[in-house]
């Protein structure tokens, strides 16, 4: 009986957890402020510094036509003509977005705001000044700084596109840790190059200066033999759809972050404790245990009252009984 009691007593209900949760509530309050405050300061001194600027532009390919007429060799007119409808399949932007993110195009945007990390690494080939980190001329450390700057700069600008929203367009994002200066010079360079880079540059006569690298639909018209007639070439235009200045791109996150680690902390804090006070509420046995407590006091127990389910236990045992018994 002593021991069926003992366990019966051990047991722990819902109901039993809140009894000790609520005469232990004032503890835990203060351990649920304790790991806010601390949730809060991690989460404040881990975020602090990080702070992110730049923007990010958004840029629509269109199709462009111009009708040149030619009297012998020279250009006497020219004037906008209609341009195709033309959609771009997802794997051109896709071979487009590739190029802008390569180390080669990367280089040339390395060229405007650090140019000396660049011209340290070129060397001359074919009349033409090339990167080349493989060059006996080329030191260990100018290799090693190129490859830093670079290293940051494809951690700086990324490109992206939804092509089931716009096949025609693509995003640009610029974002640079903490020095916002470096942020907007990025952005300046890249807003220059990136379209130049897309389109290509012609001439006034409607001569490719530098081919871009998105495909155009092929000229229409000829010339005749003393180069008279009429022509109309395609070009392509990449417009900005958003002009944003650099600015703070993660606005808030410090306060976002501090107060997200303060939940997070309180939360875990006051759950550990809750816990620990339950276990160590029923590990208590000094009362639950009526011989220790004889003992500890040096008065003899006279009597214990049973608990409800001992005693509906007992009454069960005894039916039990009877019932083999009448059998």
């Amino acid at each position: 009986m002593d021991e069926s009691y003992e366990n019966k007593q051990n047991e722990i209900g819902i109901s039993d957890i809140f009894r000790v949760l609520l005469k232990k509530i004032r503890l835990l309050i203060i351990v649920f402020i304790i790991g806010g405050v601390v949730g809060g300061l991690f989460g404040f001194i881990r975020y602090k510094d990080e702070k992110y600027y730049g923007a990010e532009v958004k840029y629509e390919i269109s199709i462009m036509a111009t009708t040149y007429t030619y009297q012998a060799n020279a250009v006497v007119d020219k004037k906008p003509a209609n341009a195709p409808s033309y959609v771009y399949k997802q794997e051109h932007i896709s071979m487009l977005l590739d190029h802008l993110g390569s180390e080669q195009f990367l280089a040339e945007i390395l060229k405007e705001i650090y140019p000396s990390a660049v011209e340290n690494v070129t060397v001359l080939k074919d009349g033409k000044q090339v990167i080349d980190l493989d060059s006996a001329t080329v030191s260990e450390e100018a290799k090693n700084t190129f490859v830093t700057y670079l290293s940051w700069l494809k951690s700086a600008i990324t490109f992206s596109f939804d092509h089931d929203v716009n096949p025609n367009a693509f995003s640009m994002l610029v974002s640079v840790k903490g020095d916002a200066e470096k942020a907007s010079e990025l952005l300046a360079a890249a807003r220059t190059l990136v379209p130049e880079e897309v389109s290509g540059t012609v001439d006034e006569e409607g001569n490719v200066v530098k081919k871009g690298r998105i495909i155009v639909p092929d000229s229409s018209g000829t010339l005749n033999n003393d180069g008279s007639g009429i022509i109309t070439r395609y070009t392509a235009e990449c417009d900005p759809m958003t002009l944003i200045r650099s600015h703070r791109l993660n606005a808030g996150n410090t306060q976002k972050k501090t107060v997200l680690f303060a939940a997070i902390f309180a939360l875990g804090a006051l759950l550990v404790a809750c816990v620990t006070v339950v276990v160590a509420d029923r590990s208590d046995e000094r009362l639950r245990d009526y011989d220790a407590f004889a003992k500890s006091v040096g008065i003899p127990v006279l009597g214990v009252i049973p608990s409800i389910d001992e005693l509906a236990d007992q009454m069960n045992t005894k039916q039990n009984s009877k019932g083999e018994t009448d059998k």
